[in-house]
């Protein structure tokens, strides 16, 4: 019997990760003005942007797994970095295939890194192996994957990869979190040079747009169910929301 994996879990209130990522999916059409706008950067925006929404939070599925009974709220820090990274690995074959370029891929992953960055990304790596620590120095393996592919049945096609693999190395092999250089891991900082530092004005708006996309798309699916705030960033959204969807 397959596991019900939450994306939000406050006081018994609870919401799926499956109808958070169907929701997030539905905010932009292939029509919406940001798709459109999109796409005159990227012939592939929409692709790109699918992908962002449903790889993004893959890092919450270990933290629903070790979930003890009877607990009622769940704390998600850091899962950004545990989906950026999962999210390289299973791009990784759509390059090859030649469905998506290797920019198209560091985009992507990028998107996913970083969208939850006014959160300071830093103090979130160091929240997530505190809580990587207490849940028993945490692995990624064969059965996150199959519960990731079982949640979201029919939404993503199950891709074999390399999966065995602590939270602790995620952190260093993402985001270099402990070491000297700070948040400057081997692929974050090889993704961000190949696309911010040398990319070309197109490929920095396309990034932005579609950081933008995911951001703007995770928060109209939570509002759903955790309801709409009342913050300037809700305004925001709403404001974003009337203009380009």
């Amino acid at each position: 019997m397959s596991m019900i994996v939450y994306s939000f879990l406050d006081g018994g209130r609870g919401e799926r990760l499956r109808d958070h990522v169907v929701y997030a999916l539905k905010t932009f059409s292939e029509g919406s003005r940001l798709v459109r706008f999109g796409s005159k950067l990227s012939e592939n925006f929409y692709v790109m942007l699918k992908y962002s929404i449903v790889l993004h939070d893959f890092g919450k599925v270990i933290f629903n797994q070790l979930l003890q009974p009877g607990v009622q709220r769940m704390s998600f820090e850091g899962h950004e970095i545990i989906s950026a990274w999962f999210a390289n690995e299973y791009l990784r074959s759509l390059v090859r295939k030649g469905l998506i370029s290797q920019d198209e891929r560091a985009m992507i992953v990028l998107s996913i890194l970083l969208h939850h960055h006014p959160m300071n990304l830093r103090e979130r790596a160091k929240r997530l192996e505190v809580l990587s620590k207490k849940m028993g120095n945490a692995i990624i393996n064969e059965e996150t994957l199959k519960t990731f592919y079982t949640e979201l049945n029919g939404i993503i096609e199950p891709l074999s990869i390399n999966a065995n693999i602590s939270v602790i190395e995620i952190l260093n092999e993402t985001v270099g979190y402990g070491h000297p250089s700070g948040l400057r891991g081997d692929l974050t900082r090889e993704y961000w040079r190949d696309i911010w530092m040398n990319g070309t004005p197109n490929k920095r708006k396309t990034f932005l747009l579609l950081t933008q996309g995911l951001v703007v798309a995770d928060y109209n699916a939570a509002s759903q169910i955790r309801g709409k705030g009342t913050s300037e960033f809700a305004k925001t959204i709403s404001a974003y929301l009337k203009y380009w969807t």
